[in-house]
């Protein structure tokens, strides 16, 4: 796939964004250098979460205008780099849809938008994957994740998520997406529920992801 030419940030965001290299962990996505794995091993649900940047800085702004502010003109710029980063990580996998984590109706109403969703309408454009956002909703209004750690994050998300159509995942390849990846408990449940309804794999992308938090991991 060759992504067409779109739109970059200036200058000095650029030298601000903090790009995740190698080596990577093959399965949170963090540098190798940055990853806790061998103190609490990963037990995630989907094989993988790639992200091309640390949420810091101008990664960080570039989200916040987005989520606070409601700027979504730049929203096809974070895709491109998402687009950019699945081609280079997951080049021999073939994608069945792409899924955006989903948001609960009153959570939609608050913000007024599903920011997974629209960066998995761009991912599909640019990546030619067809979406499927109605089969995965949250039907459950939680807690805020910001303040919990990573055992509260996984029980807040409990019964939180469902498939409604399982007949259309049965036996595909799912690729995730969403804005952040902070503790990845957000991820595995939707990964868990694909699993649990039919889908065969689930993969992950994020535009940004923090860098491991003792909290996140309960350490």
């Amino acid at each position: 796939i060759v992504l067409p030419s779109g739109p970059k940030c200036c200058e000095k965001c650029q030298k601000e964004l903090l790009r995740i290299k190698p080596p990577l962990c093959k399965v949170c996505g963090a540098r190798l250098y940055d990853c806790l794995d061998s103190k609490n091993p990963h037990n995630f649900r989907f094989e993988r979460c790639v992200s091309p940047f640390y949420y810091d800085k101008a990664a960080r702004n570039g989200i916040l205008r987005l989520k606070v502010s409601g700027k979504k003109g730049g929203c096809v710029e974070l895709a491109r780099e998402m687009a950019e980063t699945v081609i280079k990580e997951y080049s021999d996998i073939y994608f069945d849809y792409i899924i955006p984590v989903p948001m609960s109706k009153k959570e939609v109403r608050k913000r007024g938008f599903n920011q997974a969703l629209l960066l998995g309408r761009h991912l599909s454009k640019l990546l030619n994957v067809p979406i499927k956002s109605h089969c995965l909703v949250k039907t459950k209004n939680t807690e805020s994740q910001h303040k919990l750690n990573f055992t509260q994050r996984a029980s807040n998300l409990k019964g939180a998520f469902e498939v409604r159509c399982p007949d259309e995942i049965k036996g595909c390849r799912i690729l995730l997406c969403d804005d952040i990846m902070t503790s990845g408990a957000t991820l595995n449940e939707c990964a868990s529920v694909l699993l649990k309804n039919g889908a065969q794999q689930v993969y992950c992308v994020t535009f940004a992801r923090t860098k491991v938090a003792k909290k996140f991991v309960g350490l």
